[in-house]
Parts: C-alpha cells; sequence; structure tokens
C-alpha cells in the first residue's frame, strides 16, 4: 500500500533550513515512509501516550508523523527533531 504524505507547515519551514545533504536524507526517507511506515531503516517509534510516531532520518535526525485517521491511508509529518 502506498501511503499519501501531507506535510505540517512547521515541518515545510524546518526542512527548507536543512542544508542539501540532510534535506535529501529527508527526502529518501519519505519515500520509505510512503511505502511502508514501519521499514526497518527507518527505526520507528509509536510516542507513548499519543498517536504520533517518530522515524529516523539518519543519526541525528528524526521526525514526527501520525496517521491521518484510523482509516486513512494518509499520513501527516509534523515536526523536525534534532537527536542530542
Amino acid at each position: 500500500m502506498k501511503y499519501n504524505i501531507y506535510y505540517s507547515n512547521k515541518f515545510k519551514k524546518q526542512l527548507n533550513k536543512l542544508s542539501g545533504e540532510i534535506k535529501d536524507s529527508f527526502i529518501n526517507s519519505i519515500k520509505d515512509l510512503q511505502t511502508d511506515p514501519f521499514n526497518s531503516p527507518l527505526h520507528t517509534e509509536k510516542i507513548k501516550g499519543v498517536k504520533f510516531y517518530f522515524s529516523r532520518s539518519n543519526n541525528n535526525y528524526r521526525f514526527s508523523w501520525q496517521f491521518k485517521s484510523d482509516e486513512d491511508n494518509s499520513i501527516i509529518i509534523r515536526n523536525i527533531d534534532v537527536k542530542d
């Protein structure tokens, strides 16, 4: 199944501020997310207590996302997080 991807305004702003190599890493990760959100290289983890997930773009960057609804094949990418 292929998922429809939507982006929050916050994510778009954050992505535009990243350097080319890191931005490319995110684009590749989003392509993986679109085909299989639980694909092994993404290291997807559910955030406890909410219906959000984190997936890795690389070792230093990850992004949060959620399914648009339980019955829809759509994903909303919400935020970029830099891991310490």
